[in-house]
């Protein structure tokens, strides 16, 4: 039987706004970036999948550009992540 699980994935475009500036276009760029650098396409995807956890959250603690992310930002979204991992 062929792996489907790719089919219930989301694509980070799906998933985050794309204005110009914004967190989710500058995660686009990131991950074509990623792909003319040759990156194995799991990594691609691997990248793809924590960019869809952590941009949606920014966005949710109105932090919608690269600026707005501080680190006392960040060092919440590794707790939260802890906490929800840990679970």
């Amino acid at each position: 039987m062929a792996d489907r699980r790719h089919l219930r994935r989301k694509p980070l475009s799906a998933v985050v706004t794309l204005e110009p500036g914004s967190l989710g276009a500058w995660g686009l760029r990131y991950l074509e970036d990623l792909a003319v650098r040759n990156y194995s396409p799991f990594t691609i995807r691997g990248e793809e999948k924590n960019l869809c956890r952590f941009v949606p959250w920014c966005e949710e603690r109105d932090a919608k550009t690269p600026g707005e992310v501080t680190v006392p930002l960040l060092e919440r979204y590794q707790r939260h992540i802890f906490h929800t991992m840990k679970q």
